[in-house]
């Protein structure tokens, strides 16, 4: 358990785990500690490895741009080639850091080599996900070895968005539960 206590935000997150012979699965709450209602949000940042030939699947329908200071910026319905995974497809080997929206929450993630695949399933579905794949022009130790397929419950940056976006008001009291289970499957 964690306990956030900074200007209006005072807030109690907990994250359970459990684990049975091919799914693990993670269940994060966060309860509103304020005097105020405020608008909360979950997702987790689960890093896994690359290779060339790892493919992902994972639904959008678009994508934001990435902005200075590796902000999400203006939002595209048109998905270029290499980060159109609503099909199986390998990750680029540049610099990715975008969101992505559309999202039914489950993904898949194809290790061929290893032979297995992660299914990975959101509860609610998160609407939304994160791609990143560093790169040794900006981390000079990285050698596309890994990379983070990141489930959120909100668009990037929804906090600065008019009404909240799918940012989940919570009353002085009040929590929200996410769900993300990782099942593997042998190939």
């Amino acid at each position: 358990m964690y306990e956030h206590r900074s200007g209006v935000y005072h807030y109690r997150v907990s994250q359970a785990f459990h684990l049975t012979a091919d799914t693990l699965t993670v269940t994060l709450s966060v309860t509103n500690q304020g005097a105020e209602t405020l608008p909360f949000g979950t997702g987790w940042h689960p890093y896994f490895p690359l290779s060339p030939q790892t493919r992902i699947q994972a639904q959008a329908s678009g994508y934001w741009l990435e902005r200075e200071q590796w902000l999400a910026g203006e939002f595209c319905e048109q998905l270029p080639q290499e980060l159109d995974f609503n099909q199986p497809a390998p990750l680029p080997r540049q610099w990715v850091n975008n969101g992505f929206a559309g999202w039914n929450g489950q993904a898949r993630i194809e290790q061929p080599q290893e032979g297995y695949a992660i299914i990975m399933e959101t509860t609610p579905p998160a609407p939304c996900y994160f791609i990143f794949v560093s790169d040794p022009a900006f981390d000079k130790g990285y050698a596309f070895d890994f990379f983070c397929l990141e489930p959120m419950s909100h668009a990037p940056d929804d906090h600065h968005r008019p009404e909240g976006g799918d940012l989940i008001a919570l009353a002085p009291g009040e929590s929200t539960t996410s769900e993300m289970s990782l099942r593997v499957e042998w190939l």
